[in-house]
């Protein structure tokens, strides 16, 4: 989970990278299994029960995540979600991927945020968080 390092942020948008999971040419998190839409502000999850979709996987651990708290869940990041500044750390979040995941069904897509940005880093990694996607753009890796 990305650490939040600016709060009051200037920008309102930003353009960044995620690995996402492919399916029947919808995008869903790796880690929540939200589907991503373009055009659309961020579903807000508070439980498994509030996500309908036709993809489940095995590995989709939402209710745990919710359960374990600060570890891997923040209230804070409710209905928003968080890409890579440079394509480079992008890269190696999808090359650390492991038999818990669906891998040969994940890609690289390049994201713009919109609305309230926060600056934010993962693992080191800087990283921008926020709640409307303006579009998905998939990207050859």
């Amino acid at each position: 989970m990305c650490t939040i390092t600016n709060e009051n942020p200037e920008l309102d948008k930003a353009e960044g990278y995620k690995v996402v999971i492919k399916h029947k040419g919808k995008y869903y998190s790796t880690v929540t299994g939200i589907e991503y839409k373009e055009g659309k502000d961020v579903e807000i999850v508070n439980s498994r029960h509030d996500v309908n979709r036709d993809y489940t996987s095995s590995y989709w651990k939402l209710w745990a995540i919710l359960e374990q708290g600060e570890r891997w869940y923040n209230k804070l990041h409710r209905g928003k979600t968080s890409i890579y500044e440079t394509l480079n750390d992008a890269k190696k979040d999808f090359y650390c991927l492991d038999n818990s995941y669906d891998y040969h069904n994940c890609i690289i897509v390049k994201f713009t945020l919109s609305g309230v940005i926060y600056l934010a880093e993962y693992e080191d990694c800087p990283t921008f968080i926020g709640s409307h996607i303006d579009k998905i753009e998939e990207i050859e890796v």
